[in-house]
């Protein structure tokens, strides 16, 4: 299976997982973002145009799921994809450190946009510093979803220790 293929494919299990998650735990507020972990991953992993559409595949899902404002989420989340695939392109992002700040930088840019847009237009918008805490949180699950992108097919039952 290609990259792209298996984007999508990662794609769809954090959105399954994600809505499984939240069934469990319904507060939300330290719930780790995987389909947001998803979409930066495969941007890293991706080029520009498979950024754009799987950002804005799920950004679409969750602003259905969400029930407010549709469009916001899938166009932050397209921006967003093409931006770090750009960036990728410039900065060799194999290390975990860089690997770590570009995904934080990506989850609070969309938090803050996310939090300005709400608050705008009137809309309760949730505290910033729990939707920060959420980001911290997400940034291991990039790394994992980045690492199940890369492993080739024979090596699938090594990929998760």
């Amino acid at each position: 299976m290609s990259r792209p293929g298996r984007a999508w494919v990662l794609l769809l299990a954090a959105v399954l997982l994600q809505t499984a998650l939240g069934v469990v735990w319904p507060s939300g507020i330290w719930m780790p973002d995987l389909i947001a972990a998803a979409v930066i991953a495969a941007a890293l992993e991706n080029d520009r145009l498979t950024a754009v559409l799987i950002g804005l595949s799920a950004g679409a899902w969750q602003d259905i799921s969400l029930g407010r404002l549709l469009g916001l989420h899938a166009s932050l989340w397209a921006v967003l994809g093409y931006l770090t695939s750009a960036l990728r392109q410039r900065i060799a992002s194999d290390s975990w450190p860089i690997t770590a700040a570009i995904a934080m930088a990506v989850l609070l840019c969309e938090r803050i946009a996310e939090w300005a847009v709400l608050t705008l237009i009137g809309v309760t918008a949730p505290p910033l510093f729990p939707l920060f805490g959420a980001s911290v949180v997400t940034v291991p699950f990039v790394f994992l979803c980045r690492r199940l992108l890369r492993v080739r097919h024979r090596g699938l039952r090594r990929a998760v220790p």
